[in-house]
C-alpha cells in the first residue's frame, strides 16, 4: 500500500483491473488515499493478529507436548518391529 501511495503522490494513478476493486476507479485522490490508508491499517492489523495466533498456536503446542515433531507409531516405521 505504501508503494501505491507513493505512486499517487507521483501523481501516477495506479487502478486495479478487478471489478471487486472498483474503489480505485474514483476520481477523487483524497477519497483514494483514505481507502489506501484505510486497506493498509486493515492488512497490518490482521497481520499482527496471525502472528500472535502463530505465537499462542506454538506456545501451546510445546506446552503439551514434551517435544516438537510428530511421533510415529514404531508399527509404521519400515524396518522396525
Amino acid at each position: 500500500m505504501n508503494l501505491v501511495m507513493d505512486f499517487e503522490d507521483k501523481g501516477i494513478r495506479v487502478v486495479s483491473l478487478s471489478p471487486s476493486e472498483s474503489w480505485s476507479t474514483i476520481e477523487d485522490s483524497h477519497y483514494r488515499r483514505l481507502l489506501t490508508s484505510l486497506f493498509g491499517w486493515v492488512t497490518e492489523n490482521e497481520k499482527r493478529i496471525l502472528q500472535e495466533r502463530i505465537k499462542v498456536g506454538i506456545e501451546r503446542y510445546k506446552k503439551e507436548n514434551d517435544k516438537c515433531g510428530v511421533d510415529l507409531p514404531k508399527s509404521l516405521i519400515r524396518g522396525r518391529s
